[in-house]
């Protein structure tokens, strides 16, 4: 016998869609991978060398085109986070936040990762719809990296597990992964979590914690 037969469609949109969906707002479940580069290491990629480069700035104010209100970018900088905004043809069209050594950074629902260090954290990386697919993401990891390596020996970034675009910038930049973590919540509170990395696991919050040490 069929699921079509056991579960008529009317019944599906009227019952199990509903079912379904409550499922998923009482039970949360995200994950993700954290990814880490050396950034003495780092070089400038053969595309920037044969390219011109783009221009690559620490903001120094709120720039139209920023997809946050002056009142959170005022609330990100006074934390100490640095915004990096490259621009091509004389557009805005990718920026990411850097945080320095000894940011206490949310990675997901319940879990913190305090930057160590000689470290520093990138975070909410975005590129304008018109521009992806070029190589921006990358290049403006390079002119991040780039700027810190006097200061800074590793960076750090977190990236939805099923973010696949992001992945591959990130593996492109140079990044590689350092473990994966999933954490499941309920009604806005933490059940558990955990981190993994090939057949070593154990709770989430230690192996962020380790981080550097």
């Amino acid at each position: 016998m069929s699921m079509d037969t056991l579960f008529p469609s009317t019944f599906k949109k009227r019952w199990l869609r509903p079912i379904k969906q409550w499922v998923y707002r009482l039970f949360e479940v995200k994950s993700g991978i954290l990814l880490s580069q050396s950034v003495v290491d780092v070089s400038v990629s053969e595309a920037t060398r044969d390219n011109a480069p783009p221009h690559i700035t620490q903001a120094r104010g709120m720039e139209s085109g920023l997809p946050v209100s002056s009142e959170e970018f005022q609330r990100r900088t006074r934390q100490g986070n640095r915004l990096y905004q490259m621009h091509l043809d004389n557009q805005l069209v990718s920026w990411g936040w850097v945080a320095g050594a000894g940011s206490r950074i949310g990675i997901l629902h319940d879990l913190y990762l305090t930057v160590p260090e000689g470290a520093l954290y990138i975070w909410d990386c975005v590129t304008i719809p018109e521009y992806r697919g070029r190589g921006c993401f990358p290049r403006l990891l390079e002119g991040i990296l780039c700027a810190h390596r006097p200061t800074s020996t590793l960076a750090l970034v977190a990236v939805d597990v099923r973010n696949g675009a992001s992945r591959r910038a990130l593996v492109k930049a140079g990044f590689r992964p350092g473990f994966t973590y999933i954490s499941v919540r309920t009604l806005g509170l933490g059940l558990f979590s955990i981190a993994f990395k090939g057949r070593n696991v154990g709770r989430a919050q230690p192996w962020f914690d380790a981080i550097g040490q």
